[in-house]
């Protein structure tokens, strides 16, 4: 292979890696763009309605609930993820709570609480967490977007095609 067919090889391999950055980072926005939208969307539903459908998609994912119904509030109990292993085990827990905007309409938020636990002894690589006979556990609660994305094409499907169509614009 000479020069210039390396030099042309290796241009095209940046061009390529380029626009391959560019065509993630698209999907990435518009991925982003259809989670912040299901999470300030107002659901045309009555809160018990909407509730119904919020534990349901929770149970559907292997959660078993702990429910407050007449507040239209569920805690569910921890679930591990994944296999476990042993280096470390994740676990799960969600919150779903629903506000009524109307007798006729709602909201909904996802909270989603994660916990590692390291083994004893592992080499410690990461800062934080509480050190128990376990090893070291981590936690962090977070606004699950992604789940109330998936909550949108289950309870207002057209209202989430509306949005991919939208976010396929950008």
């Amino acid at each position: 292979m000479n020069a210039s067919t390396r030099s042309s090889l290796s241009r095209l391999l940046v061009v390529a890696s380029v626009l391959a950055l560019a065509a993630g980072c698209a999907a990435n926005k518009r991925d982003t763009y259809v989670r912040e939208r299901a999470g300030e969307h107002v659901y045309g539903l009555p809160a018990p309605q909407l509730y119904q459908q919020a534990t349901a998609l929770l149970k559907s994912k292997g959660y078993s609930l702990r429910e407050d119904a007449p507040h239209f509030i569920a805690v569910t109990e921890w679930k591990q993820d994944g296999g476990g292993s042993n280096i470390a085990t994740a676990w799960s827990a969600y919150q779903v709570q629903v506000m009524p905007v109307s007798p006729t309409s709602s909201t909904v938020v996802f909270e989603k609480q994660n916990r590692v636990a390291k083994a004893a002894g592992q080499n410690e690589l990461a800062t934080g967490g509480d050190r128990n006979e376990a090893g070291l556990m981590s936690a962090s609660t977070s606004r699950d977007l992604e789940m109330e994305w998936l909550l949108l094409q289950r309870a207002d499907p057209q209202t989430a095609e509306q949005l991919q169509a939208q976010a396929g614009k950008m």
